[in-house]
């Protein structure tokens, strides 16, 4: 069995909250950790000129992920991505699907509504591209010493893919932390 130790993520005091934190801020905005947040945010007399960027979402410690779970998701990965396509290709089913969610999902409908003016306008190129994003959460029998992990998708992304990019940093930004480590 894959243990974890007990230990981690560290239990900080207060004063090392706080230090952490800070570096974290500190590391963020220099190195292109950061976002725009949204405008109901912050309040426009706050920020007059909307340009204001705070520090991305991020972990305080990575995740720990197996490497096994690692490669099976990456093993699968492209047969998923080929699903989806054909999905998205099935234009009979899809909007048989689409239809039934139209009346309860505003954003699904403007989606929808894009896609057939472009539909009716035609298409320009053939080619199409894809950013997909799957997130798996790791599962391991609690009642078998000797289970190994697994992972179990629990969502699948065509949208909500933006954040993909800042990955690179979030890795960048724990390896310049570690010299801080509190483990």
């Amino acid at each position: 069995m894959v243990s974890v130790s007990s230990d981690y993520p560290p239990t900080l005091t207060e004063e090392q909250h706080e230090f952490l934190l800070s570096t974290i801020k500190d590391w963020s905005i220099p190195n292109g950790l950061a976002v725009r947040p949204p405008f109901s945010f912050i309040p426009q007399q706050l920020d007059p000129s909307r340009c204001l960027v705070v520090t991305a979402p991020v972990t305080l410690f990575p995740s720990l992920f197996p490497r096994s779970c690692f490669m099976e998701a990456r093993a699968i990965q492209e047969a998923y991505n080929e699903l989806y396509v054909a999905i998205a290709r099935d234009e009979k089913w899809l909007s048989k699907i689409v239809h039934e969610l139209i009346p309860v999902d505003h954003f699904i409908a403007q989606l929808w509504s894009v896609h057939l003016e472009v539909l009716k306008e035609g298409y320009v190129q053939d080619l199409s591209l894809g950013l997909f994003r799957s997130d798996y959460m790791i599962h391991q029998e609690s009642n078998d010493s000797t289970s190994k992990p697994t992972i179990k998708q629990v969502e699948f992304n065509t949208i909500a893919s933006s954040f993909g990019g800042l990955s690179a940093k979030v890795s960048a930004l724990h390896s310049s932390v570690t010299p801080y480590q509190f483990l």
